[in-house]
Parts: C-alpha cells; structure tokens; sequence
C-alpha cells in the first residue's frame, strides 16, 4: 500500500510516540530483537539528559505496519559532550572543533538544536526502521515524510539542523534511491565486520580445527596468556556492584573512538540485562579478582551482536586481551546457535584475522541550512583514511 494520490505518495497516516511503552505491540512484530519494546525501553531508561526517542508507526491493514525509529541529541546540552572526540589530540584543534560546531549548529540557549537520526547510535546496523519483507518499498517510499513529520514534532521546542539516515546495506536501491533527490549527501563509513558461523561448528573446537596452522598457533598462543584469567557471566547482582568499574573500563574503550556523539556509561548496559532476559549476557574477564575486561553480547535469532566491551589497557599486550576478547565472541556465538556474528566497525583488520569480513552499509547526512548542506558534500572525505589489509585465517 503506497498511499498513491493523482500520481505521488499521499501524506502517510503516522502514529507519533515518545516511548515505547505506548506503541502499540504489533508494531513490534516479527522485528529483530533491536526493534523490540525490551530493548528499547532498556534504551530509554539509560538514555543521558539531552536524548530523546520518537516512533513513528504506520498502520498496514491486515499487516504488521511499518516502525520509524528516532534518536535526537539535543547538541546543546551539556551532557551529550562533544560530537568529535578530539581528547587524544591537542586542545588547538579541540577549539577548532568548538569552532566548528558553533558555526553548524548555533549555541542553543534558549531553543535545542537537535541531530535527528533514524537509526541506532549505539550499535552498528539497519534499525531505524522495522518492516515486513514485502512492505520494503512502502518503508523506504515514506521514510522521507517520517522524518519531516519528526523534525515538526522537535520544533515546537527546538530545531534540527542535522539530520542522519544510517545503516542500510549497500545496494539497497529502495532506500538509497531517494538520497540524492532529498539532497541528502553519503558518508563514508567504515564496514560492518560479520562473520559466519558455519552449521558444523559445535564448539570452539570446531571453530579452531577449520583455521590454518599459522592462525591456530596464535590462538593457542593468545589463549594460554589468558591461563591465570578467569572468564564467567555476570549475574545483574554482580554487574551492579562492578558498575564503576564496568564504567571505567567502558569509558577507557570508548574514548579511543574517534566519534563520539553520546557520553558512555555502563547504565546502559546493565538496563540491558535487567530488561532482555536471556537474549543479553555479560561477560566478566577477573585477574586476580580484578575485573580487567568485559563484554556484553545479545542474541537476536540467526544474528548475534558482539556488543559493547571495556578493557584494561594495561593487559593489552601481556594477556593479548582484546584478541581474547574476539575468540570469546566467536564461542559465544557459537553456544547461541547463530548463523552471523556482527563484529561492529572497529578494529577492522584484526576482526578479519579471527574470520570477520566487511560489509559495507550506506548512511546520508543532511544539514537543515541549505548553503551548509550543499557544502558538504565537498567537505566529506571520499574514504575513511583507515588502511588495512583483510586477512583469511581458514584452511578453504
């Protein structure tokens, strides 16, 4: 049903929300695990002063409808910090930076100016908008007047001034077709690391027998420097007495990253755990009953989402931790009975040492001011600037 109307799309009849409590279940229909009312809630409970959530749903008659998922960040507040993370650099072009985003998006005093996203900041994939297979056209036909029927909703109190489309497979012309009529301009985006987890592999044991001798050798090497670790799930009990150390660890990781829109705290991930039952698990990495690393994982069916870590850097080398870290995903995965294993986007050659390997997805960016926007897309690089060299640890 396109809402066809003397030859263009008529208005949509969208259903406006501001939490996900009050939109009705069966927009949550057969929607992956990142479009369910738990861990959206989880979201919302966690969220720092500055987020806020929009829904919209589109009714199908006799079908499940369509979900438009909004994140928008009040760039003005305090709370969210800054949008690029200069931290490890010097504080010239940190002023630079402050430079820049005042010119974008203004101070803000009085009225919030807003970056409207549709899509998930917090993990890497297509979730701003839930749909039926063969509503996928209809999805991406409306997705432009969803978020024209958001921004209006935040202007009764502020401004958006950006806005992200974010996450969707490349190739997928029923999204990106309407881009560039909308003015929207791409963003280079590093992949997604997925991985296959072949049927055959039971345990880590098969997932070990199907590497060469040369990347056997280093598992069997990065694991017996974890021999004096002791790896086990986290009861929520004991995340919550771990949390400013949980915290710490999460910050130490996140601080590395050179985006950062919002300020991380392990809030988030506990409400994650208390919220998703036994489709989100944590994990607790003890030397000598010191917490030196952990890592969150949360099965969505066929999928499984390596979510997010924290690590002590100090083990980095000595206990070959983060690489740990990813064979712990890797069994993970394997005990849930998944088919894929998404990595996220960090660390991109080493995720291709254990068997990950890229999958581009496509986000846009439009600025609210015309001049700006038209400027922008000179501005953008054309690649990442993150060289690397894939790797194929298997034997075939």
């Amino acid at each position: 049903m396109m809402f066809l109307k003397s030859g263009r799309i008529e208005e949509a009849p969208f259903k406006l929300f501001h939490r996900a409590e009050d939109v009705p279940k069966k927009a949550f229909s057969r929607r992956s695990v990142f479009l369910q009312k738990d861990y959206l809630r989880s979201l919302e409970a966690a969220a720092p002063a500055g987020m806020e959530f929009r829904y919209l749903y589109l009714p199908l008659s006799g079908q499940n409808g369509t979900l438009y998922y909004f994140q928008a960040i009040n760039l003005s507040s305090k709370e969210i910090g800054q949008i690029i993370n200069f931290q490890p650099y010097s504080n010239i072009i940190k002023s630079i930076s402050d430079l820049v985003q005042s010119f974008l998006f203004g101070t803000g005093k009085d009225r919030p100016n807003y970056l409207l996203i549709s899509g998930n900041m917090c993990l890497s994939g297509p979730y701003g908008i839930g749909y039926d297979p063969q509503d996928e056209k209809t999805a991406a036909a409306h997705l432009f007047q969803a978020i024209e029927y958001c921004s209006k909703d935040l202007h009764k109190k502020g401004k958006v001034v950006a806005t992200i489309v974010k996450d969707y497979p490349e190739g997928r012309t029923a999204f990106s077709a309407g881009m560039r009529q909308h003015r929207y301009n791409r963003l280079t985006m590093d992949p997604v690391m997925k991985m296959e987890i072949r049927p055959e592999w039971k345990t880590m044991s098969d997932y070990v027998g199907a590497i060469t001798s040369k990347y056997r050798q280093r598992y069997q090497q990065a694991r017996k420097k974890m021999g004096d670790c002791t790896v086990r799930v986290l009861t929520i009990e004991e995340a919550e007495k771990l949390q400013p150390k949980i915290n710490e660890l999460y910050t130490a990781v996140q601080e590395k990253s050179p985006v950062r829109i919002v300020q991380p705290h392990a809030g988030y991930l506990l409400s994650i755990l208390k919220n998703m039952g036994d489709k989100a698990v944590m994990y607790g990495i003890f030397h000598e009953e010191k917490l030196i690393g952990f890592m969150t994982g949360i099965s969505d069916g066929d999928h499984y989402e390596a979510h997010h870590i924290g690590m002590d850097y100090d083990y980095i080398r000595s206990h070959s931790l983060y690489l740990n870290i990813l064979y712990c995903y890797i069994e993970m995965a394997i005990r849930s009975g998944a088919r894929e294993l998404s990595f996220g986007r960090t660390a991109l050659e080493m995720k291709t040492t254990v068997g990950a390997i890229p999958d581009m997805h496509e986000a846009w960016l439009k600025l609210s001011n015309r001049m700006l926007n038209s400027l922008a897309c000179h501005l953008i690089p054309e690649k990442t600037g993150n060289d690397w060299i894939p790797r194929n640890p298997f034997r075939d």
